[in-house]
């Protein structure tokens, strides 16, 4: 189940990408996990300040602002920046492409998930490495790398060949994934950069400074 919602990273606009989430998450009240995440958002920043790594925004590049999580994100300045609400959160479209004119080929998707514990019965920690597992059993791993920590923060990553199919034919993309989760508040992120594998080697280092991105920035809970 989890393969297949993300196989659709790259779907050509953000509605239906957004509806995805509808076939994992089912009708589960949004007002229950909101007020579930609320609290746990309370006492995760009084908890302490966020300590993040050191947030740049290179030449050619502006800063985002991740507004539900108080978060930020590095964007090519010639690059497309959508965002809505989805069934189990929130995400943001980064894309080379317009996507108000089609699909993209090379962009961008970074999903908040709210209330993974609340509503699959497992810990966030869980429910990335099963999404981990499931994309290392069905693509040809790249590069895995270990768990570690972000300020209250914990990320892995993930890069992979995955063949896609589209309009009937089977396209290779090169995908890094990043899972971000938190002990101490119901939320995890997903983040899936990608390009077709034959444009991978223009593409790499923007996903490199995107995925150098503030998840939860230290506001988050406060405002």
């Amino acid at each position: 189940m989890i393969a297949t919602i993300f196989r659709h990273f790259h779907r050509h606009r953000v509605g239906p990408a957004f509806k995805l989430w509808r076939s994992f998450f089912g009708n589960v009240a949004w007002s229950v996990a909101l007020r579930h995440l609320m609290f746990g958002s309370i006492v995760f920043a009084a908890s302490n300040t966020i300590a993040q790594t050191a947030f740049t925004v290179p030449d050619g590049y502006v800063e985002k602002k991740l507004d539900v999580t108080g978060g930020r994100i590095a964007v090519p300045k010639d690059w497309f920046f959508s965002d809505g609400r989805t069934n189990s959160g929130w995400a943001w479209v980064i894309s080379a492409q317009d996507q108000a004119k089609g699909r993209y080929e090379t962009g961008l998707q970074l999903h908040a998930i709210v209330g993974v514990e609340l509503t699959m019965k497992k810990s966030r920690r869980a429910f990335v490495k099963d999404f981990l597992s499931e994309k290392k059993a069905s693509t040809a791993v790249l590069r895995e790398c270990p768990e570690t920590n972000q300020g209250k923060l914990k990320r892995q990553c993930l890069e992979v060949v995955e063949d896609i199919k589209r309009n009937g034919e089977t396209m290779r993309y090169h995908i890094l994934y990043w899972v971000f989760w938190s002990n101490e508040v119901d939320i995890v992120g997903m983040f899936m950069f990608g390009a077709p594998q034959d444009q991978w080697a223009s593409a790499k280092q923007v996903g490199e400074v995107l995925a150098q991105l503030e998840f939860i920035g230290p506001s988050f809970g406060t405002e």
